[in-house]
């Protein structure tokens, strides 16, 4: 048993080692919540679609994000309003009519729910530091 548990341990560690060593650079975004509303925020691997990192952003506040990446990888951002999307979520989970016909899809700036095309909301690992305002 305990032999079993050993061997958990390395190749758990063995992985985020490899996970780690393959990172060589970073991506540096500050995020300036100019909007009315708090915002969700999401980093993406372009291509991967896996979240990278993820955080809630009050309005009115600024945010430095530094994300370890691959040099060469394209590093995406994604915001949505807060309360606009739990709304929105809730009612693309229930089969009541009623809520599907008055939730609008949220606004947002940058990748997000499933859009894939978007103006300047994306970095390659290694470049200069981005700077985005979110405004509604």
């Amino acid at each position: 048993m305990q032999l079993w548990r050993l061997a958990v341990v390395v190749t758990t560690l063995f992985v985020a080692a490899s996970a780690w060593s393959q990172a060589d650079g970073t991506s540096q975004w500050t995020l300036h919540n100019d909007s009315d509303e708090d915002v969700l925020v999401s980093f993406y691997e372009r291509g991967a679609g896996d979240e990278r990192q993820q955080g809630a952003l009050e309005a009115g506040k600024t945010q430095t994000y530094k994300l370890s990446c691959k040099a060469g990888q394209r590093i995406c951002y994604g915001a949505v309003v807060a309360d606009e999307y739990d709304a929105w979520f809730d009612a693309q989970e229930s089969p009541d009519e009623e809520l599907e016909d008055g939730i609008p899809e949220p606004e947002g700036w940058g990748v997000r729910l499933g859009k894939d095309q978007c103006t300047d909301c994306c970095a390659k690992c290694g470049s200069a530091p981005r700077t985005v305002n979110l405004r509604n």
